[in-house]
């Protein structure tokens, strides 16, 4: 199995550079780089992407940038194929039972496509958070994870100045967190012209993003709670539950869940009231995710995946929330601290 950040054949990639690509990736790629041209597609096979937590939802997300021609990616799990998730299809039905999930899954991104970097990284899921593991990739990504866990990667990933985004599914909800620290980027815009043509021009931003404690800490005072996805209390109120007893909520923690968001709601500003006690049984109840959840977010995280690496066309910033209660995701925006 090829090292973190080699290929099969053990030739070290470009640190990130992009490079000219090749006479094949540019007929392979031909319907991509018609969408978002030449130097984002360089800029994504250059790309070294390090996934955490192989759940349903990183299958869909390891898929699609996989398919997308992203330069490597490194999966941690070392979950046992014997326990792994019903929802990562990923997984092999044959595959042997003392290999890990993502051994498993390798093979298959590999055959999905043969010009990506695919391995495994040895280890528990802290692994990834190592300086030596962040340093070598240009993006991590952890899914599935309780709110403590997702807490340490996303500090490990500031003090490495490391992109981070976190995300997870669960019942009818899904959920995605992107922070960028400080991202530049351009975006396109085309005007027609009065004589009937048009034409196009270049604009350059700079995003700020909060950090994880900042954006499921900040106060909602004066916050109009009706504008506000529920979703997102729902995820304080989770966030808080985990960091107090280290694991998600199950169906008999619905009083403690319950307890945890009037304690949040009082740091926040917000009546307990804004969150039904119905909503939290609900969501303690249903631990299970839904493939229709995970493709959904999945396809959304790895849009903007895409969108990072290639620093092309603005991100979602911070939080993507998707509710089969809306029918639809909503995008919120926590600020980060003034310095």
């Amino acid at each position: 199995m090829a090292k973190p950040g080699q290929d099969q054949q053990g030739a070290a990639p470009a640190a990130g550079q992009p490079q000219e690509l090749t006479e094949h990736e540019a007929a392979i790629y031909d319907r991509q780089l018609r969408v978002w041209g030449v130097e984002t597609q360089k800029r994504l096979s250059a790309a070294r992407v390090l996934i955490a937590g192989c759940t349903g939802l990183a299958a869909e997300v390891a898929k699609n940038i996989v398919l997308a021609g992203v330069g490597s990616v490194t999966l941690v799990d070392d979950t046992p194929c014997s326990a792994r998730p019903p929802s990562n299809f990923l997984v092999p039905a044959d595959a042997a039972a003392e290999s890990t999930v993502a051994e498993a899954c390798v093979a298959t991104l590999q055959e999905m496509n043969p010009f990506v970097r695919v391995s495994a990284l040895p280890g528990p899921l802290p692994a990834a958070f190592k300086p030596e593991a962040l340093q070598q990739h240009d993006l991590l990504l952890v899914c599935g994870q309780p709110a403590g866990t997702v807490a340490a990667a996303a500090a490990a990933c500031r003090q490495a100045g490391v992109p981070f985004y976190a995300g997870a599914s669960r019942g009818i909800y899904g959920w995605a967190f992107a922070d960028l620290q400080e991202h530049r980027y351009v975006e396109e815009r085309k005007e027609e012209q009065a004589d009937g043509s048009t034409s196009k021009s270049v604009e350059e931003h700079t995003a700020r993003f909060a950090r994880w404690n900042e954006a499921l800490g900040c106060s909602l005072r004066g916050v109009s709670l009706k504008r506000l996805s529920k979703l997102y209390l729902l995820l304080r109120a989770a966030a808080r539950f985990e960091q107090q007893h280290g694991r998600f909520p199950a169906a008999a923690d619905a009083d403690a869940l319950a307890a945890a968001w009037a304690d949040e709601a009082g740091a926040a500003g917000v009546d307990a009231a804004a969150l039904p006690a119905e909503a939290l049984a609900a969501y303690a109840s249903d631990g299970e995710d839904m493939p229709a959840i995970n493709a959904i977010v999945g396809g959304v995280v790895a849009n903007e995946v895409i969108k990072a690496v290639g620093r092309k066309g603005a991100p979602i910033n911070n939080l993507f929330l998707f509710s089969l209660l809306d029918g639809a995701g909503a995008v919120e925006r926590m600020p980060p601290t003034a310095n």
